[in-house]
């Protein structure tokens, strides 16, 4: 089983690297997949363009669900005369994205809290109409945690949307501690919960909204 280091800018506040096996990167890609009915169908896109990392968490995960399915990623910017169905990025590859002048049936943020304002712009400029936009949440130290709609990021500051029917999410004290499938069990404490650092609390429909760091 091939075990490769990643670096983290610190999801609880401290620079840290970790190792995360093939195998439970590939898991994060079937979690995401079984919940496709719940949120964006991926099998329904042919290619992507994508600006993170490749040696991030994200981007792997990104990539092996891309190789299971044959889909192509590509560099910034993408060839011209390549069809892109969707993008996935960071908030701010997606606002860089922009001035490539192209619209995307698809678009995902994650890796980086996306404040209303910003998915607003990425919206209003990227997305094709009738195209669908969603931000995730979640943590190199655990996977996607939650998915939220642009409706949602832009309605309420914060937002972070609905937790994935597979993880768990609690309030404590004011702060939000989860579990996930796809856990790095070196990053969990004694009580199986990993704690992201982040202050928290639900709505009375249950969206998941952060309030800030600890």
């Amino acid at each position: 089983m091939k075990v490769s280091s990643f670096r983290t800018s610190g999801t609880t506040g401290k620079p840290k690297e970790f190792e995360v096996s093939d195998e439970l990167m590939r898991a994060r890609v079937h979690r995401l997949t079984a919940t496709a009915s719940k949120g964006p169908e991926f099998a329904s896109l042919r290619s992507i363009y994508f600006t993170l990392s490749l040696t991030s968490t994200l981007g792997v995960r990104h990539r092996l669900w891309g190789a299971e399915r044959g889909v192509k990623f590509y560099s910034d910017p993408p060839p011209a005369d390549v069809e892109i169905d969707g993008a996935i990025g960071s908030p701010g590859s997606l606002l860089r994205t922009i001035s490539l002048g192209r619209r995307f049936r698809y678009v995902m943020s994650s890796g980086a809290p996306l404040l209303p304002n910003d998915c607003r712009r990425i919206r209003e400029a990227l997305l094709a109409e009738g195209g669908v936009m969603y931000a995730s949440y979640g943590a190199s130290e655990v996977g996607s945690i939650a998915l939220a709609t642009a409706d949602q990021v832009e309605a309420v500051q914060g937002c972070v949307g609905r937790v994935l029917p597979d993880a768990e999410a609690e309030i404590v004290d004011g702060m939000l501690r989860v579990k996930t499938p796809t856990m790095v069990p070196s990053q969990v404490r004694d009580d199986g919960w990993f704690y992201p650092g982040d202050r928290a609390e639900f709505t009375p429909d249950g969206l998941l909204v952060l309030k800030g760091r600890a």
